[in-house]
């Protein structure tokens, strides 16, 4: 097996601001596998603030397993993600699947997918949700904690009254929340009738009292980027929600063991992207995939970041993606792309 790495840098259409980090463009590393004359491609992408190492440690573990493909990559889990859908890939081509139907025996012929409420005024982000129903999702997603509490609260309010009853609404604090806020935050959730809240401080011992007093469900993203601090918190019972993104995880396996574990505690299980380009968004597609048809939206609406990409997204219609049913990813990406 012939293994080739392609570095790229790919600008976004706007900088994103996550925590202490304003991100510009995405830099990571294509890796594609070659054998009896089947291709299956990775994708390498740090973001900083998450666990997996940063671009240049990225980098370097895997041009170490180029040299020696046995190499151990347990510690640099984006590395290790890379090729382990690389493999997933070339391993369902190879088999004249799709990489969903090789995950699993009754994948999703579609998954359904939240929108993403940007505006940061409460007209603003009414707006924005009643032109996302418009569009079909029946899940909205919300950014908090960016601001003060006061703010967050009109914004869910004012969300909430534009798009009725019957649409889910979700809130992400991204750990910015202090325990006051997230108080005051999660009594006008339960208002609301939030479906969940991500992250709303950044320890979890905190958690435990939220849950105690604010029937809120608590989803756990970043605390839980690992595989060993995620399954801590399912064990630990302090999370009622696991958001799964494949490369800090450590890709395609780990991320399907780390959902069947959330399952079988009685958890929701929620796929996300990774601020990823066309090949990590596939490959998450087909994982949120494999977990069949009857799941939470997920949160894969993210192809608009990216200014260029290495390929087609997955076309939204009416907030769900169809799971592609061609051999694979079910797409092979540009690379001349990188050169531009």
């Amino acid at each position: 097996m012939q293994a080739d790495l392609f570095p790229y840098r790919l600008p976004l259409v706007s900088p994103i601001a996550t925590g202490s980090s304003v991100i510009a463009d995405r830099r990571g590393v294509l890796v594609r596998l070659r054998a009896d004359g089947v291709e299956g491609w990775g994708d390498a992408a740090p973001l900083p603030g998450w666990p997996g190492g940063d671009y240049d440690e990225v980098e370097a573990a895997l041009r170490a397993w180029v040299d020696v493909p046995d190499a151990d990559l347990s510690s640099a889990p984006i590395a290790a993600a890379a090729v382990d859908v690389a493999l997933a890939d070339l391993g369902a081509r190879r088999s004249d699947r799709p990489l969903a139907a090789a995950l699993a025996d009754h994948p999703a012929e579609s998954v359904p997918v939240n929108a993403l409420i940007v505006e940061t005024d409460p007209a603003g982000a009414a707006a924005g949700a009643v032109d996302a129903v418009a569009q079909g999702y029946t899940t909205l997603k919300l950014k908090v904690g960016a601001h003060p509490i006061a703010d967050d609260a009109r914004r869910m309010r004012a969300v909430r009254a534009a798009v009725g009853d019957d649409i889910a609404l979700r809130i992400d604090a991204n750990r910015g929340w202090s325990v006051g806020d997230a108080r005051e935050g999660l009594a006008v959730a339960v208002d609301v009738d939030v479906e969940y809240v991500e992250e709303p401080t950044a320890d979890p011992v905190d958690w435990e009292e939220l849950r105690r007093y604010f029937p809120v469900p608590i989803a756990v993203d970043e605390s839980g980027a690992d595989p060993t601090a995620a399954a801590a918190l399912i064990d630990g019972g302090a999370v009622d929600v696991v958001i799964v993104k494949l490369p800090p995880l450590g890709g395609v396996t780990s991320a399907l063991a780390l959902a069947a574990r959330a399952r079988a505690a009685g958890l929701g299980v929620v796929v996300t992207s990774f601020l990823d380009n066309a090949v990590g968004l596939h490959a998450a597609l087909h994982v949120a995939g494999a977990l069949g048809p009857d799941q939470p939206a997920a949160g894969l609406a993210t192809a608009a970041v990216l200014a260029r990409d290495v390929g087609p997204m997955p076309v939204i219609t009416a907030g769900r993606i169809a799971v592609p049913t061609t051999p694979g990813l079910g797409f092979a990406p540009d690379v001349s792309v990188l050169r531009k």
